[in-house]
């Protein structure tokens, strides 16, 4: 026998049916909302992608245009999938390389010539000092 002396349970009272059916109803009711904005938000995403990449398909022509109408070639297309603070040589210690000064490698600027030295007798005179 269920406490309170009551053959009754405690779900078959018609205030407990009508509380369980409100919750579950408003159960749904939150779970469709939240698919309806998730929805929303994946198509705000889609819509702000494809914006984007029309977006640089008018710049890449109205440059190609700009181009052709100097009467020069157009533009080289290069994809760079590398960032940029990488390119500047910022961590370059920590991930294997050197990191010159101001962003830049030290062994960019050296340049790899040939060279002999020149042999005395070749070498012109000073120049002489006017008084």
């Amino acid at each position: 026998m269920p406490q309170g002396g009551s053959l009754v349970g405690r779900y078959h009272c018609p205030v407990a049916i009508f509380t369980r059916i409100l919750t579950g109803f408003a159960r749904f009711v939150v779970r469709a909302f939240v698919a309806a904005l998730g929805a929303v938000f994946a198509l705000v995403g889609l819509l702000l992608v494809l914006g984007v990449g029309l977006f640089g398909v008018a710049v890449a022509l109205v440059l190609v245009a700009w181009a052709r109408l100097r009467g020069r070639p157009a533009p080289p297309v290069r994809f760079q999938w590398r960032q940029a603070w990488v390119r500047r040589g910022r961590f370059g210690a920590r991930f294997g390389g050197s990191a010159g000064a101001f962003g830049r490698r030290r062994d960019a600027d050296v340049v790899d010539v040939e060279f002999t030295e020149p042999r005395a007798a070749d070498a012109p005179p000073p120049p002489r000092r006017l008084e």
